[in-house]
């Protein structure tokens, strides 16, 4: 009898252990602790790809332009009113507005469901993201196709292609922060690379993009993205080291500014009045609030702004 108590004991005290450990419905999805080899394959992409190819169009950019030639004359000779406008009604919905407005629209999503870990990851893979479109649109300095009527119009130089970039990198932001993983995130990955397929190939339909630069564009936004949301621990790491530095900066409300104030104290060998120190604080934070919003805006900007 004893030895029954004790197993039913054992038993219900493992029950409770289960479903102590069982997650509550409506919590975030984890995020996964490594990058995976997916992961690794679009970085290398990244790096094999994009990076070589847009260094080879500033070396030597006639074979790339003849491959893309030969795939733009294709497209654009199913051209027809019908479909003309559909592609411009499409490119008016991704334009600089139309991607702000779906950005926030995810942004206050994720908020509603409380997927603040991957919220953060999102922002901090965004600034990088528009960083490093941008810089390798400097290093290969392509201009829009030649010999071809635009229907639309465009703004930068062409590879990679940022609305692209911006666009894959918002589905798979989809992904990740409102789908859980599975087959429901599978399904939702399939569902991105449709509308990146579509949209790429509206873009090159209109005359505006090469295929090279829609192939480009969507590896960065997709690389970046993966990696940030599968190497959640690795970033935190890397922002935890960057807010220490920052709050280094001589700013009154930060620790940085505390320093500050005992060097002034110690220059002028008092104290320093109150009025001095509020009004330090009030600079301080006002500064830090312009600062956010200029990084805030300057990201979305980049990300979104072609």
């Amino acid at each position: 009898m004893d030895q029954q108590h004790e197993a039913a004991g054992s038993s219900a005290g493992i029950a409770v252990t289960t479903n102590r450990r069982r997650r509550p419905s409506g919590t975030a999805p984890p995020l996964p602790k490594q990058i995976g080899y997916t992961g690794w394959v679009w970085l290398i992409a990244l790096v094999a790809v994009v990076v070589t190819g847009c260094l080879w169009l500033r070396a030597d950019p006639g074979p790339l332009d003849r491959f893309d030639a030969s795939i733009t004359d294709a497209v654009i000779s199913v051209r027809t009113g019908w479909l003309d406008t559909f592609a411009e009604k499409a490119h008016t919905v991704g334009s600089r507005v139309g991607f702000a407005a779906l950005g926030l629209l995810l942004v206050f999503t994720a908020a509603w469901f409380h997927r603040w870990r991957h919220l953060v990851i999102w922002i901090i893979s965004l600034g990088i993201t528009g960083a490093l479109l941008q810089g390798l649109e400097l290093v290969a300095l392509r201009p829009r196709p030649f010999g071809v009527q635009q229907l639309a119009s465009w703004e930068g130089y062409a590879t990679p292609s940022i609305p692209i970039g911006a666009t894959a990198f918002l589905w798979i932001g989809v992904a990740f922060m409102l789908v859980v993983p599975g087959r429901p995130r599978f399904w939702a990955k399939i569902a991105a690379a449709v509308a990146i397929a579509i949209t790429g190939a509206l873009r090159i339909y209109l005359g505006v993009d090469h295929f090279t630069d829609v192939v480009f564009g969507a590896i960065v936004g997709v690389a970046i993205a993966q990696a940030g949301f599968r190497a959640f621990f690795d970033v935190l790491a890397v922002l935890s080291i960057s807010l220490g530095i920052i709050n280094l900066v001589p700013i009154p409300v930060l620790d940085g500014g505390q320093v500050l104030y005992q060097v002034l104290e110690w220059i002028k060998g008092s104290p320093l009045s109150e009025r001095a120190l509020a009004v330090g604080q009030q600079i301080g934070v006002l500064f830090l609030i312009v600062l956010m919003s200029f990084v805030f805006y300057n990201d979305l900007t980049r990300i979104f702004g072609s």
